[in-house]
């Protein structure tokens, strides 16, 4: 009811109408009969018109609010109670009402309400209530599929949205992942924008690009932006939208599509809720990505270590093609499989085997030119996989195989080469009935199932050739005419063939198991234990003549070539050895130096006669030589004086060269015993003959040696290091000694002039 005048002059007396007017909030007083004054602030924020300072302000009130104010409004003292009340400008905004008894008498009014604008409070409880139920809903989400269903309800719910998309990045641009197309949209407008190119004018693709945020309030700012998008615009009842990039740290990997069928403002608030949800719904989308990956992974590694298992008890290459296919195809699901070979003689790849429709093994295909332009030799030709996500993809690069492919039921297909040490045996074809992503993790177990399944090959190939390999060797070591055998590290023999058994005058039961030492001439075992010692410690091959005992005592003369067989972390296990019959030989050695004795005698004794009636003459030349200097040099000329010096010398020289040839013949003529030597003390004999000074470098180690035969050798090499020194140069000699094995080098350095290069090889040979 309406405030009569005489009330409406009373509350004017009062002052309670200019306290209501001057309230800084919408407040309004109403009287004990329900007559009612709103001030000025009230009737602004309603929409009233100056002379509705009367009406009753009920119907402002939001409908689902109306009991509770009602209830607060009638209560005997102060209530509040918070309520929508209408705005000017449309919609509702929150408020809390507070109603109190008025201060006054008599017609003053009943009761007094203010209203506080708690609107913006309101708001974010409610998007804080809703922003933690869909972070609960997101983090008990555990796969993609139960993430997408909570975005595309609860979140799209959230946020009021009546529509959206989620749309991921990949190679060919942002894929529609999933969306809820409400009741703005038809399927034909999903599948318009089902995948939109990054470098698209499109809000989407904007947001993807810059990884920002793109709000539109309404139709008119969506089509200021992009006016090409009117005739689909057309089709939808669109106003507000949102587009919110999806992050992985600083990497975009998607972006969260809103639509709102009314205007949206967009304020501070609603962007920055709008923003902690897609943040929550990144961060729920990339952990069930990284669960799947995960369970994927294991399944994977599962799927790979059945096949590597399969694959290791395939021992025949045919066998190992058959289970490589197969096994690879049920593991990943693939609608067949088939295996193309490498047979570089012809230039081809060979279809080896096939596991599901005979589509994959039609005669065309059987035999493909290593240069063909098809996927299966091009990726033969590179060495490395080629993926195809979709048949379309496939008539991008290659449209001649469309024809062949359309209804065979190919969606996808993976080529992977069998690479093994950097040669290409084969390639290892895939295809699926879906579209795949081949997402890095699914390519690099394609590429490990490819590695394993080449080395399989590789092994099984190895093995045939193996076995192969292996008869050959027997049939050759069976015919060989040369003896042949192999000895464990203890010298027992675990294997002779024929040539050897009749050599040593066994039956081959007996000599398996026998101890080489054994057979062995006792003379000749310990150096052959010696040299078997080393090839064991340091993995020596080594050639030795010995002798081999016959079951009836006689010895018969070998030569055997010993070398190492090594184990795989490369040390020695056993030993193989080539042994050949030299008893011939031998005896023909013998006879040889029987005759050489002989005529070596004979020599010396020549040697001895001749150097002996040479001393003669030569004493009485040089004697002549230098009397005529000593007793007629005044006499003759300077030419004539050197002439009886060169005449004396070349004498003396000549007599030297004697004494040596005797000095030889006397020493051939000696048997070289080898007994113990002091190396030291003969090098300090040979100097003091010499009156000579070297460096001595010592150690010396003991010899065994013939002690003249040694003393002459060091008096010679000494005598030549101190011999040929420039004249302007004074000698210097050092000498040092070195144990190699069972020898000892001597080796004596000089400052002379050295010996040129091309007679290096000839200073042992006799002149």
């Amino acid at each position: 009811m309406t405030l009569l005048p005489d009330d409406l002059e009373a509350l004017r007396r009062s002052g309670l109408l200019l306290a209501v007017e001057l309230c800084p909030h919408p407040a309004y007083l109403g009287t004990a009969a329900g007559a009612t004054y709103a001030n000025r602030r009230w009737r602004e924020a309603v929409g009233w018109g100056p002379g509705d300072a009367l009406s009753n302000p009920e119907p402002a009130v939001h409908p689902e609010d109306l009991e509770a104010w009602r209830a607060a409004w009638g209560a005997e003292g102060a209530a509040q109670a918070e309520l929508r009340l209408r705005q000017a400008g449309g919609g509702y905004r929150w408020h809390l009402g507070r109603a109190e008894p008025a201060p006054g008498q008599g017609a003053a009014p009943a009761r007094l309400a203010t209203f506080t604008d708690v609107h913006a409070h309101r708001v974010a409880e409610e998007r804080l209530g809703r922003l933690q139920a869909a972070t609960s809903s997101l983090s008990a989400a555990r796969t993609l599929a139960e993430v997408r269903q909570v975005l595309l309800g609860e979140v799209l719910g959230a946020l009021g949205s009546n529509g959206g998309g989620l749309r991921l990045i990949t190679p060919q641009g942002l894929a529609l992942e999933e969306h809820v197309l409400g009741t703005h949209a038809g399927a034909e407008t999903a599948r318009r924008f089902g995948l939109i190119p990054l470098d698209a004018p499109h809000p989407a693709a904007e947001a993807a690009r810059t990884g920002e945020p793109v709000f539109h309030r309404d139709r008119r700012e969506v089509l200021e932006r992009y006016p090409h998008l009117a005739g689909d615009l057309a089709r939808v009842s669109l106003e507000g939208n949102a587009h919110l990039p999806l992050r992985r740290g600083e990497e975009v990997f998607g972006v969260f599509s809103l639509s709102f069928a009314e205007p949206r403002g967009w304020d501070a608030g609603e962007r920055a809720f709008a923003l902690a949800l897609a943040d929550r719904a990144a961060t729920a989308y990339e952990r069930a990505r990284l669960f799947e990956e995960e369970r994927r992974a294991r399944r994977r590694a599962e799927a790979l270590y059945a096949v590597t298992a399969a694959l290791a008890a395939a021992a025949d290459p045919l066998e190992v093609v058959r289970t490589a296919v197969a096994r690879a195809t049920e593991a990943l699901g693939a609608l067949w499989g088939s295996l193309y070979l490498a047979r570089p003689e012809q230039g081809e790849l060979e279809h080896a085997a096939a596991y599901g429709p005979e589509f994959a093994a039609r005669e065309a295909w059987r035999r493909i030119p290593v240069g063909a332009g098809v996927p299966v030799a091009e990726a033969f030709r590179a060495g490395e996989p080629r993926f195809f996500s979709s048949l379309a993809e496939v008539g991008r690069s290659h449209p001649d195989l469309l024809p062949a492919l359309q209804g065979s039921g190919f969606a996808a297909a993976a080529l992977l080469p069998l690479r093994a040490h950097g040669e290409v045996l084969g390639v290892l074809s895939l295809v699926f009935a879906e579209p795949q992503a081949f997402a890095p993790g699914e390519r690099g177990f394609l590429q490990a199932l490819a590695a394993q399944a080449a080395q399989a090959l590789e092994r099984a190939h190895l093995f045939e050739g193996l076995r192969r390999s292996e008869g050959r060797f027997r049939a050759l070591v069976s015919q060989s005419s040369a003896g042949i055998a192999c000895a464990g590290l203890d010298g027992h023999l675990t294997f002779a063939n024929a040539a050897l058994c009749a050599m040593l005058g066994l039956e081959p039961e007996q000599a398996q198991g026998r101890s080489v030492w054994s057979l062995l001439h006792p003379t000749d075992l310990p150096q052959s234990q010696r040299l078997y010692e080393r090839l064991q410690q340091e993995g020596a091959p080594f050639e030795h003549e010995l002798r081999v005992l016959r079951p009836d005592g006689s010895a018969l003369w070998v030569k055997a070539n010993v070398s190492p067989l090594f184990g795989p972390g490369g040390e020695v296990e056993s030993s193989v050895a080539v042994v050949v019959d030299i008893s011939e030989r031998k005896r023909s050695e013998h006879e040889l130096e029987q005759r050489v004795a002989e005529r070596t005698h004979d020599l010396e004794t020549f040697t001895r006669s001749v150097a002996h009636d040479l001393r003669s003459p030569l004493r009485q030349m040089e004697g002549f030589a230098q009397a005529l200097l000593e007793d007629y040099a005044a006499r003759l000329d300077e030419p004539g004086r050197l002439y009886l010096r060169s005449i004396a010398g070349a004498a003396a020289r000549l007599d030297a060269l004697t004494q040596d040839l005797l000095a030889y013949a006397h020493l051939a003529q000696q048997d070289l015993h080898l007994g113990p030597v002091d190396l030291e003390a003969a090098l300090r004999d040979a100097l003091a003959q010499l009156r000579r000074q070297a460096r001595l470098e010592g150690p010396f180690p003991a010899v065994r040696a013939h002690p003249s035969a040694l003393g002459q050798v060091l008096s010679n090499l000494l005598d030549n290091a101190f011999k040929f020194v420039p004249p302007d140069r004074p000698p210097e000699v050092a000498v040092r000694a070195q144990a190699q094995g069972e020898w000892v080098r001597v080796t004596v350095e000089d400052n002379g002039i050295g010996v040129a290069e091309a007679h290096l090889e000839r200073i042992f040979e006799p002149s």
